[in-house]
């Protein structure tokens, strides 16, 4: 597709429907140059240098630029030139002559044959295609959904948590399968988000209970058992501490608030910890970043902190 160490780039153009412009991209040897055509003009919108030499260049999506290079690299950039994504195509056991089609039918000026890869990769939507001598490689963006479901199967919750606010907050780089408007976005994600959350808040609890359990019946002196017990019921609360400060922290975010004074603080009263829950509100009550609290929460509100002898706070 595009010869890897030639000075005479190859043009490859999208043209987008939402503005009369075309883009194109021009990658030769470490350059690569984006411009857009309009009326008639080509206008330099950004150039770059990479890392090592292009051997191939696509468009992916209408926003992002695909580049390999001779290390075998697939790099996803933005058209200002932002490196979004960065990944290896060469197959395991394999070198980079064995992963991509290329011929050596021409010459440079010194009268030496040189790699040519054209036609050997191709892009269709999000995913990238690379001829190989005998195989075939594909390489695909994953969507969103996908994309953060992959982080909570390696056990990122937290960097779950932050892209699904990220992407709420109209951060889509490097996504695909959104819409193109901030509140279309937020409409599509938004089940997705609440579901997030209530996934997470039952996989912590599950993960607390279970460490709980594992010390059900365990022999040892009274006082020895009676200490353990103290330290766990503390690291107990701790963690629903934290569990509920990233609740309240990501129902703020994502301005649903109904959702945290029902379904979430359900799910700690149901663990017992809808007291240490309420505590964990207390700070954003006073920067008033809660707005007015509904009757059932204020009245638990009240009933706790009188029992705790707190009441002056509320």
């Amino acid at each position: 597709m595009l010869h890897g160490n030639t000075h005479h780039p190859r043009v490859i153009h999208r043209q987008l429907d939402e503005e009369p412009v075309s883009w194109l991209a021009l990658v030769w040897d470490r350059q690569v140059q984006v411009a857009k055509f309009v009326k008639s003009k080509v206008i330099k919108h950004k150039d770059w240098n990479l890392d090592s030499a292009a051997v191939g260049v696509a468009w992916l999506n209408d926003q992002m630029l695909a580049v390999l290079n001779l290390r075998g690299q697939l790099c996803l950039f933005s058209k200002d030139g932002s490196e979004l994504r960065r990944t290896i195509f060469i197959l395991d056991g394999l070198v980079f002559d064995d992963s991509i089609l290329y011929h050596t039918h021409f010459s440079n000026r010194f009268g030496n044959p040189e790699r040519h890869f054209n036609n050997s990769v191709a892009v269709r939507g999000a995913t990238v295609y690379i001829l190989g001598p005998s195989f075939l490689t594909v390489s695909r963006l994953l969507p969103w959904k996908e994309w953060i479901e992959a982080l909570k199967r390696a056990g990122d919750w937290m960097g779950a948590m932050d892209m699904a606010m990220k992407l709420y907050d109209g951060h889509t780089q490097g996504v695909v399968d959104l819409p193109r408007t901030l509140d279309s976005i937020r409409e599509a994600i938004m089940p997705y988000l609440v579901e997030l959350l209530l996934s997470y808040i039952g996989y912590v609890s599950e993960y607390i209970s279970i460490a709980l359990s594992n010390h059900t019946g365990k022999g040892g002196a009274a006082d020895g058992l009676i200490d353990a017990d103290r330290s766990l019921l503390t690291e107990r609360e701790e963690q629903y501490a934290r569990v509920g400060g990233v609740a309240v922290e990501f129902c703020v975010h994502i301005g649903r608030n109904d959702i945290l004074f029902d379904t979430v603080f359900s799910k700690f009263v149901a663990a017992q910890s809808g007291g240490m829950f309420l505590e964990v509100l207390e700070p954003y009550m006073l920067k008033d970043m809660l707005g007015s609290l509904p009757p059932q929460i204020m009245q638990a509100l009240v009933e706790h902190y009188s029992g705790k002898g707190w009441l002056q706070r509320v």
